[in-house]
């Protein structure tokens, strides 16, 4: 899709899947010589896994995971610098999870003006910043459905795998988290779908 509707699709950073896009991956690496990356399990979640690096020939090819582009000035519990071998591993600082920046001393513990704010809260900031909050819930909103575009034939064979026999009532339903990033001009992008298995009732 995202060669076909470029314009369309390009609200995610360039991905791979490797070990399996491991050459396409080296092609992009041996053109962008001071990139950094995000390295992620394939399985698993709250952070658990990743980290950044500016060494892609350390990464081992052959292991499973998901690896990004790293997108810049992300907002955490310590201030953003860039990426560089003295704070790459400061996970406070360039991994955004919930899971992982609560444990900072630095985190505030206040749904209106601290490190996890409420969403309310959040579209005020933008707000007094001067950015069209409308405007970026509508572009989060395209995401999440041409995702669901691309995902539907997927998700309809499998469904009808499994429930061939259920044709007027639904036999089952999912919640879907999407982890969206706001980058340094609130352009939001995809950064992953996942499974929710975690809800507390």
């Amino acid at each position: 899709m995202s060669k076909s509707f470029r314009d369309d699709y390009n609200f995610y950073p360039k991905t791979w899947y490797l070990p399996s896009d491991y050459k396409k991956f080296k092609a992009y690496v041996n053109q962008h010589e001071s990139a950094a990356y995000i390295l992620k399990p394939t399985t698993g979640g709250q952070g658990t896994g990743k980290y950044i690096t500016k060494s892609p020939e350390k990464i081992n090819q052959y292991k499973q995971r998901i690896c990004q582009i790293y997108i810049s000035k992300r907002l955490a519990t310590e201030l953003y610098e860039t990426p560089e071998h003295y704070n790459i591993a400061d996970q406070f600082m360039h991994l955004t999870n919930y899971s992982i920046n609560r444990y900072n001393k630095k985190y505030i513990d206040n749904e209106l003006f601290g490190s996890k704010r409420r969403f309310t809260a959040l579209n005020d900031w933008l707000r007094s910043e001067g950015y069209d909050v409308k405007k970026i819930w509508n572009e989060i909103d395209d995401i999440i459905i041409k995702t669901m575009i691309l995902a539907y034939p997927f998700v309809n064979h499998c469904y009808q795998m499994c429930f061939s026999g259920h044709k007027y009532t639904p036999p089952c339903f999912e919640i879907l988290g999407f982890y969206i990033i706001l980058n340094e001009n609130c352009k939001p992008y995809l950064m992953e779908v996942k499974f929710i298995y975690n809800i507390v009732t």
